[in-house]
């Protein structure tokens, strides 16, 4: 049986994916009734993954399973975007352990004996033996592979997260070096790993046993539930597979693949609801098992001056070419020149020419991309609206842009269409956008 919620529950869930990032900071905001029954002490942007939330009123228990940071989701998504390129989908390394984790939380909400409490304990414990290398080791490697792809060999580097995300933007994408690859975690390893570890781990997680034993006794049998967002959504999905309970995820890159491959998964139930923005880079990678919404957020906050910029450049690219009869390196020659001359007018050279159109589109896009997976977003969105656009999906699209960029490239020297950067769409961003996800293939609303 589909599982639908109300709009207040979606906004609730969202707010408790969004305050994994949070919790327990002071500045953390919980939605009415909810309240933080364990999250570890924040140790920074390597800190630990999940919190654990209960509302008394809703008689509800909510496992939220974070990705790795705001600032790095898309980084460490991309992680996945390789695998997907290798046609063999990735089982996160600590995922076998959250799921430990969340179902014996699970059976915390049931009638359990003493001897199952007591076991509870010790699988807390175990759960905190394994999870400190696979986590730290599962962050080293998207790292590794986020610093090879963008030609960061500097190892000196790399273990300043601020440094490696600013070098993802503006860095030239190279190929991904395996040799390279073994190379940089050999030099690398010993550093991350003390940036990682965090030895108040063990004490953490026996709080939270602790935190289970005093909620059991005041109030049995309560619903569970678990939520996620980009990464962490993953995680919550298995999770929530495995242990046979609902699970709502935000911006996941979907585990449909993995849920199919594996025989632990394949042939049980899934309560899965997803929720969606525009098809992205990150929600693409994998298709999405149960029922997926999109939730339809705004592209554009008024009238941009780069979009507008870009749609000049496009323009006169096409009109060149035109002019040249047909000479397309003559356009897209002008097209990049073009927008190197008025990026350095607008103070951003240093994020290069890597597209037809340059540096205004490409600037435009990545921020678009990190407006659209931001969780924070979509709390912020939900809140506000009286009535979101929330639309069921019967379809979305998979890693659309891996199979349909030459087609799209050919399409860049057509004038006048909607879904293109152009004299057309110069006031209209958000047109166009909408137009350019109703083209994609796999795209279809129910």
């Amino acid at each position: 049986m589909e599982t639908e919620y109300t709009q207040q529950s979606i906004i609730e869930y969202a707010q408790l994916a969004q305050q994994c990032y949070n919790v327990p900071n002071e500045t953390h905001q919980l939605p009415k009734d909810w309240e933080v029954i364990f999250a570890p002490e924040n140790q920074g942007t390597w800190d630990t993954f999940y919190a654990l939330y209960v509302n008394t009123v809703k008689k509800e228990v909510v496992l939220g399973i974070r990705g790795t940071d705001k600032l790095l989701n898309i980084l460490t998504d991309t992680g996945l975007f390789v695998a997907v390129l290798k046609g063999k989908p990735i089982k996160p390394p600590d995922t076998s352990q959250v799921e430990n984790l969340a179902k014996y939380i699970h059976h915390f909400n049931l009638n359990i004996s003493a001897e199952e409490l007591h076991q509870l304990g010790q699988e807390i414990k175990e759960f905190d033996k394994g999870v400190g290398t696979s986590i730290n080791n599962w962050v080293l490697v998207l790292l590794y592979i986020a610093a090879i792809s963008t030609g960061l060999f500097a190892s000196n580097l790399l273990a300043n997260p601020s440094i490696v995300l600013g070098v993802i933007t503006a860095g030239t994408m190279a190929s991904l070096s395996v040799s390279a690859l073994m190379k940089l975690k050999k030099d690398t390893h010993d550093k991350l790993i003390k940036k990682l570890e965090s030895p108040e781990c063990r004490k953490l997680i026996e709080a939270l046993g602790k935190s289970l034993v005093s909620f059991k006794r005041h109030f049995p049998n309560f619903d569970f539930k678990i939520v996620g967002h980009s990464l962490g959504g993953i995680i919550a999905e298995l999770c929530a597979v495995k242990i046979g309970v609902e699970c709502i995820t935000f911006e996941s890159p979907g585990a449909l693949e993995i849920l199919e491959q594996l025989s632990e998964y394949k042939d049980k139930p899934r309560k899965i609801v997803n929720y969606l923005s525009a098809p992205n880079i990150v929600n693409t990678l994998n298709h999405h098992p149960g029922t997926t919404y999109r939730i339809i957020l705004p592209h554009t906050v008024g009238f941009s001056p780069i979009h507008a910029v870009n749609c000049v450049v496009q323009s006169a690219s096409r009109v060149l070419t035109y002019a040249s009869f047909g000479t397309v390196a003559a356009g897209k020659v002008f097209a990049v020149k073009g927008a190197v001359t008025v990026g350095k007018k607008v103070g951003l050279s240093a994020l290069g020419t890597k597209l037809a159109g340059g540096i205004a589109g490409l600037w435009r896009d990545f921020n678009w991309v990190k407006k659209q997976h931001s969780i924070d977003n979509i709390v912020i969105y939900l809140q506000s609206s009286d009535n979101p656009q929330l639309v069921k999906m019967e379809s979305w699209p998979w890693v659309y842009w891996k199979r349909n960029i030459l087609k799209e490239l050919a399409r860049d020297f057509v004038p006048l269409q909607k879904d293109k950067a152009g004299i057309r769409n110069l006031m209209d961003e958000e047109g166009m956008r909408e137009a350019q996800i109703k083209r994609i293939p796999e795209y279809k609303e129910a």
